[in-house]
């Protein structure tokens, strides 16, 4: 008799460490990494230049110090966007399976033959999403040298969601992941040419995403993919602190910088796999894990001038601190998986009655994000005493995550946006903005990529996939 216990529990371990390393990855990237330029209509309008000249509500999140120019009184600003993300992907066209093992396993009585040669469907994969909606709200008001605020700012990201059976399914299916900073802030004229300010804020972040675990048993393809869903939200303290100098009349200076983010989180993870599957002895017992979530100090300054009377051009200069997203660390607490006896070895075998089970340890996955800078200018019109103002801006970016660790979750690449605005009096205290701006990215050719798909149920050092984000 030969036994394969211990190669069994090693075997399912590292795989279902693979499960949820992966679809994790994916997940929480997303949700902190790739945010559209923006916020606020008015900053939009101007291509995201605001720091030095952004004297608005909204300044308290791209400079608190600018709160303390608001004219004395309540100042209140509703903005609502929606992001609309449109992202196509084309698959290389080999999905072989690397294995060692022999054509077929016996589980629960039955042979079962491996599928090695995975039939991808070689079609454009596109994001179908709508427009993500993305509300912001602050309440601020003005008196004497200093002003106050508070609110939610939500920085504007897309959502993603493609053909559970489609050639994305092993990196990705859907995402409708989310962050939001409910912040309180106050900004003071220290004298006539310093203003500074600061606030602080939470980071409410939600993950909302769902991928597939390859399953490499050949029972016909249909529904034999692993539906892999997370489902999670967190809380995490940060600061945002500016300063804004004023040299000279129709000059102004701005810089300001936001901390990152490094805290333990829940993770919410479960598995769905096929009923057939259930029936041999394979289930998942357990949903709860716990991650590092990273997010990047973000450091920001601009130069605004007044060109002639109330027309500001101005030119910002941000970097995004995005290499501390270098590896995720992912540690389940209480998620055991529970599978038949699956002869391995060679020679006679004997089956053993009913499941085994396996704790997960903690996973490293790698990211390998970078540090990017981004470039923003922009021109703002409105003459005092007149109902209608204008904007124009472009925007020119870095993509922070390279093509080895790049995957479709994502807007993540170098870009270059154009934008617009108009503003209209609607009488002696209201205003309304509408903006729009449209971002031309680089077509990302991934030659090199480190993403294979989750092989479920195997040993992965006996069993790989190909690439899947080629």
């Amino acid at each position: 008799m030969h036994t394969s216990q211990s190669i069994r529990d090693r075997s399912i371990v590292r795989t279902f460490c693979a499960v949820v390393s992966s679809f994790c990855v994916t997940s929480v990237a997303v949700a902190g990494g790739f945010y559209v330029p923006g916020t606020g209509a008015p900053s939009l309008g101007s291509g995201s230049a605001f720091v030095a000249g952004g004297v608005d509500p909204t300044a308290l999140w791209h400079n608190p110090a600018n709160l303390a120019d608001l004219e004395r009184g309540f100042h209140l600003s509703f903005d609502f966007a929606g992001v609309l993300a449109i992202h196509n992907f084309q698959m290389d066209p080999y999905g072989y399976i690397e294995t060692t093992l022999p054509d077929s396993l016996r589980i629960g009585g039955v042979d079962v033959p491996i599928d090695s040669l995975r039939v991808y469907d070689h079609n454009v994969a596109r994001n179908q999403a709508g427009p993500m909606p993305i509300p912001t709200f602050v309440l601020a008001k003005a008196y004497g040298n200093w002003a106050v605020a508070a609110g939610i700012v939500s920085p504007y990201q897309g959502d993603y969601t493609y053909d559970f059976d489609g050639p994305t399914r092993y990196t990705f299916v859907s995402n409708g992941s989310y962050t939001a900073y409910p912040s309180v802030g106050i900004g003071y004229a220290w004298n006539k040419r310093i203003r500074v300010g600061a606030s602080f804020q939470g980071v409410v972040w939600g993950i909302k995403a769902r991928q597939a675990g390859l399953w490499p048993f050949s029972f016909g393809r249909a529904g034999s993919d692993i539906d892999i869903d997370i489902d999670s939200m967190g809380f995490d303290p940060n600061f945002n602190a500016g300063v804004t100098l004023l040299p000279f009349d129709g000059l102004r200076i701005g810089a300001a910088v936001q901390s990152g983010i490094k805290d333990t989180d829940d993770l919410a993870v479960s598995l769905d796999i096929p009923d057939v599957y259930n029936l041999m002895g394979f289930y998942a017992e357990g949903d709860h894990a716990v991650t590092e979530l990273k997010l990047p100090w973000l450091v920001r300054g601009g130069v605004a001038y007044e060109a002639s009377k109330d027309t500001w051009i101005e030119v910002d200069l941000h970097r995004e601190l995005w290499s501390v997203m270098d590896k995720l660390v992912i540690t389940p607490t209480n998620i055991v998986v529970h599978y038949p006896d699956i002869p391995l070895g060679g020679g006679e075998e004997e089956e053993e009655e009913g499941t085994e089970g396996a704790t997960i340890p903690s996973v490293v996955a790698e990211q390998q994000m970078q540090d990017i800078w981004s470039f923003r200018a922009g021109v703002r019109r409105h003459l005092e005493g007149e109902r209608l103002g204008w904007s124009l801006g472009v925007t020119m970016e870095e993509g922070a995550t390279p093509t080895r660790t790049y995957n479709v979750g994502g807007n993540d690449a170098d870009r270059i946006g154009f934008s617009g605005g108009i503003e209209y009096g609607l009488g002696t205290n209201w205003w309304f903005n509408l903006a729009a701006s449209h971002y031309l990215h680089r077509q990302v050719v991934v030659e090199d990529s480190i993403l294979r798909p989750v092989t479920t149920g195997l040993p992965e050092d006996e069993v790989r996939g190909a690439q899947v984000a080629n």
